[in-house]
């Protein structure tokens, strides 16, 4: 499943560089796709068995967004209450 993850987020990005190459700004499409390419890249990352890519995981789903800061502030809550567990 990670293997498959990995490739759709490397096939989304080609997908966004293609489009933002084409037009002078960036489309909703493209941003879609970059989001997209981000949110695999997020879940390929958690699936991996190295436990050193939990920040790249994050740093992707925050990138995946529409609104990273209610994102980021999720994530501390989530990570302050399995401290505290």
């Amino acid at each position: 499943m990670r293997h498959k993850l990995e490739v759709l987020s490397e096939q989304l990005d080609e997908r966004y560089f293609k489009l933002s190459e084409e037009a002078e700004s960036i489309s909703s499409e493209a941003l879609d796709t970059f989001r997209k390419a981000r949110a695999a890249a997020a879940l390929a990352f958690a699936l991996s068995p190295n436990s050193e890519q939990l920040h790249e995981a994050m740093y992707e789903a925050i990138a995946a967004s529409t609104n990273q800061s209610e994102t980021v502030r999720a994530a501390e809550v989530a990570l302050v209450s399995q401290v505290g567990d």
